[in-house]
């Protein structure tokens, strides 16, 4: 059973499932139904028992079950939230009609200053972009959108909650919930609107695709390997 779970699953995914906690209570417990001695089922030279044999089965077939599940959803991504207030700067327009959310990886500074534009105010000591050197070990994942709401700063930040950002074999994954504020709902199409977005600061890897989700459905996709790293294409200005 393990040599055939061995065939299905590269050694490096049996290694993967250990660091799953599940896993971790089905390999306790079939070892606490054979005496805890660390050789389940083994006594000397005698023949595993068939009930012991039962036990091993259903218990190797619930861990690469299991196993193969937490590594479809892929793991936990450590990320870093920028507040929308952290520099004087907002992202450029785009056809919001067309496209209702502007979303991007940026992987240099050149790539940033291509999505935003300064916003300086005078006595305001913010930056206007990151630092140079965060894009070393760091990349930002940003989603914007347009809504009829005043850029409340102590309210920006609470339009995006994040969810979950996890990588699985080269694609990155966000999944974040939107409350949309109450004053947008019914708004009129002279409503003064402004832009609110949520940006990540991520691990630097080699993505081949971004995925983003919002309230659980899929809203947006980049393939930043194949040139495709912000959508839609901002304007030359």
């Amino acid at each position: 059973m393990l040599a055939t779970a061995r065939r299905r699953y590269p050694l490096a995914q049996l290694r993967d499932i250990r660091s799953c906690p599940l896993a971790t209570i089905v390999v306790r417990t079939v070892l606490r139904s054979s005496g805890g001695n660390g050789t389940p089922f083994l006594h000397g030279d005698s023949v595993m028992q068939p009930s012991k044999m039962i036990i091993l089965g259903v218990a190797t077939r619930l861990l690469v079950t299991m196993g193969g599940t937490w590594l479809a959803q892929g793991r936990a991504e450590r990320y870093q939230r920028i507040p929308m207030y952290t520099y004087q700067n907002f992202p450029v327009n785009w056809d919001e009609q067309a496209e209702p959310r502007f979303y991007a990886l940026i992987r240099t500074p050149q790539e940033y200053n291509q999505l935003f534009r300064p916003a300086p105010i005078a006595g305001d000591s913010r930056p206007f972009q990151p630092e140079a050197g965060l894009y070393e070990n760091s990349q930002i994942l940003m989603v914007a959108r347009v809504f009829a709401a005043a850029p409340d700063p102590s309210k920006a930040d609470k339009i995006f909650a994040v969810e979950q950002v996890t990588t699985a074999a080269g694609e990155l994954t966000l999944r974040y919930r939107l409350q949309r504020p109450a004053s947008d709902v019914g708004a009129g199409v002279d409503a003064a609107r402004f832009k609110f977005f949520l940006t990540l600061q991520v691990p630097k890897a080699n993505y081949q695709k971004v995925t983003i989700f919002e309230d659980g459905k899929l809203v947006g996709q980049l393939k930043p390997t194949e040139g495709l790293w912000t959508v839609p294409k901002p304007a030359l200005e």
